[in-house]
């Protein structure tokens, strides 16, 4: 796994003027939370067969239909998320689980 470059550090603690430890905890947390949702659309897409935006590449006659909320737990908080999902219900999130309530 690569480390952040010293540039990344600084644009991350300009982003959210971090001053303290607690600010640190906030970050990490926002970073986990985006991280975790775009994991969530990635795996929509690949499960679909095609991008959100991309329905030239679309070949299935299921598509996206919106999100749910859910809200997990972590060592960092609770995190909310938008749950993404498919009209056929066949989708089976892998990164955070159907049932899945701690991360």
């Amino acid at each position: 796994m690569s480390q952040l470059t010293p540039e990344q550090i600084a644009s991350i603690m300009d982003a959210y003027k971090i001053t303290s430890t607690e600010d640190i905890h906030h970050a990490v947390k926002d970073i986990m939370k985006g991280v975790l949702q775009q994991t969530l659309e990635a795996e929509l897409d690949v499960s679909l067969g095609y991008g959100k935006y991309d329905r030239s590449q679309k070949d299935t006659d299921n598509s996206r239909n919106g999100s749910y909320k859910k809200q997990v737990k972590s060592s960092f908080g609770p995190i909310d998320l938008a749950i993404p999902r498919d009209r056929q219900g066949e989708h089976e999130p892998i990164i955070v689980k159907k049932g899945q309530s701690d991360v």
